[in-house]
């Protein structure tokens, strides 16, 4: 990295958040339906290149004590943020080193999971190859590699969006005023191309919307930079190859599987599926993709493409799939759905099983446990052995994971989703609340606590206190004006006596904590 890029990182740090698609749990569990035999999470030695602000490597460190984390950052700046933060939670697993790339040296030792999300594509073609040989000589042999980077064809047209901004803030120098110089233009722009019907116009539309929900260090750091070079998944895949590196798939899974696609594409995709590169290229065309998230091993690692439902029998299954009415299935079918799709069945083994797995969620189960809680839930004049109930499980997790409507981990997460008598939340999202940051879980999620008093009440979850104790508080927040609440009766204020006052107070802080636990804040 140029000394101009380490003074922009540091005049305007990156701030990494926690994701979840670059963990170990999630890589490890792709790993193994692809018939690897990953390191356990729990204990791996974990390595983050250019870890900003530690966001992400901090979150892994504080989740998995056993686990031992490095994080790599040129930008002194974002070092000293991540040190602060190491040292407010007393973390003791992990070391965040102010270091350029190219200098990392053989004493860092070895890896089971190695991470470089969101540099590759913005450094010269020497650090390129620096990550890529990390990789090849510090990565344990059945490690995995993950890299994030810009790709084509998506970015041949954003590039034209970045031509633009760097043209119109070339004078300018600094990197704050550039991002408000930047948007100024967006503006002009989707303004006046807002009522065009042209390709053009409506590209630009939809690309402006998208940009108005980015922070000013993503738009600096992806439009700005001196250095932005997206290239083709197959170009990528060469440039492991002379490494000794094997593309093992995307951390999104379903973005892999023609069969996602209508039947009349998924037939031509099929035509290439003895070259899943090949394949996965021309997917890549199709949706003009511009990110993509890959995993890499060493090339001499058994891989085994066809995957089976036998490589879950020791993943663990999160899902929101969810029961619901729908008056187009016809009678003795059950449709389940989230967000991201629905499944239609009337096996009343699959059945049993989404309803359970729907209870525990965020939690995830095993599916030795899921076959002896759907075991239970069978109706008595439905004799099934357990191999039977396994089998169908099986079968529909990895159809409805390939779909990408459930997660699929490799361990276990360290929340609780019931609620103690003396309640205690994770100290990284109490840190980040009591610094104005929005809140991550132990999901690797980052979110908006809604509840008015889970947010306040969250940075005194400590262990220490019991309900009577957490009222108080919100009693004094109530006296001191920071708590405001007012109940109402056909429209009208009403005044509470003291008795009645606490009784609500109870009842707010009872829904709070079972919202934070549903939201994977709380620990044993």
């Amino acid at each position: 990295m140029s000394s101009e890029q380490q003074d922009s990182y540091d005049a305007l740090p990156y701030l990494s958040n926690v994701m979840h698609y670059t963990q170990p749990y999630h890589i490890a569990a792709i790993a193994q339906l692809f018939g690897m035999n990953p390191p356990r999470p729990e204990t791996a030695r974990i390595l983050e290149l250019g870890c900003a602000n530690g966001g992400n490597i901090v979150a892994t460190a504080h989740a998995f004590p056993q686990a031992t984390c490095v994080g790599i950052e040129l930008s002194a700046r974002q070092v000293a943020m991540a040190n602060g933060i190491i040292q407010h939670l007393d973390l003791k697993n992990i070391v965040v080193k102010q270091m350029d790339i190219l200098d990392f040296s053989e004493q860092e030792g070895m890896f089971d999971y190695i991470i470089a999300h969101g540099i590759y594509t913005w450094v010269t073609a020497d650090v390129q190859e620096k990550i890529l040989r990390i990789c090849q000589q510090h990565l344990n042999p059945n490690g995995i590699a993950y890299i994030s980077y810009n790709t084509k064809p998506g970015w041949n047209m954003r590039g034209t969006i970045r031509d633009m901004m760097l043209y119109h803030t070339k004078s300018i120098k600094d990197p704050h005023e550039k991002v408000v110089q930047m948007r100024a233009l967006w503006q002009f722009l989707a303004e006046t191309t807002q009522a065009g019907r042209d390709s053009y116009s409506l590209f630009l539309n939809e690309e402006f919307k998208l940009f108005a929900e980015f922070d000013e260090s993503y738009l600096f750091h992806d439009f700005l930079e001196a250095e932005n070079n997206p290239l083709y998944l197959h170009e990528f895949v060469e440039q492991a190859s002379a490494h000794d590196l094997v593309y093992v798939g995307d951390t999104y899974l379903h973005t892999m599987l023609a069969s996602n696609f209508p039947p009349e594409i998924a037939n031509t995709l099929s035509l290439f599926k003895d070259d899943l590169v090949h394949q996965e290229q021309y997917m890549d065309f199709l949706r003009n993709r511009h990110f993509r998230h890959s995993l890499l091993c060493h090339k001499n690692t058994p891989l085994q493409r066809a995957i089976s439902a036998e490589r879950l029998i020791n993943l663990y299954a999160v899902s929101t799939l969810e029961e619901v009415q729908d008056t187009q299935v016809p009678a003795g079918k059950t449709v389940f759905a989230n967000r991201l799709g629905n499944l239609v069945t009337d096996n009343p083994i699959i059945i049993a099983g989404l309803h359970c797995l729907r209870e525990q969620f965020p939690q995830s189960m095993q599916l030795s446990d899921l076959v002896a809680q759907v075991k239970l839930r069978l109706p008595s004049d439905l004799v099934v052995d357990s191999a039977t109930i396994e089998h169908n499980l099986a079968d529909i997790l990895l159809q409805v994971y390939t779909k990408g409507l459930i997660e699929l981990h490799a361990c276990p997460l360290p929340f609780v989703i019931t609620v103690s008598d003396k309640p205690k939340a994770s100290t990284l999202a109490q840190w980040r609340i009591t610094q104005g940051i929005k809140a991550s879980n132990l999901r690797f999620e980052t979110l908006t606590i809604e509840h008015p008093v889970g947010g306040l009440i969250l940075p005194y979850l400590d262990g220490t206190r019991d309900r009577a104790a957490l009222i108080a508080l919100l009693q004094e927040k109530v006296s001191s004006g920071e708590l405001l609440f007012d109940v109402k009766k056909e429209g009208n204020e009403v005044e509470l006596t003291a008795a009645q006052a606490q009784t609500v107070l109870a009842q707010a802080l009872e829904e709070s904590l079972q919202l934070l636990a549903r939201s994977a804040m709380l620990v044993a």
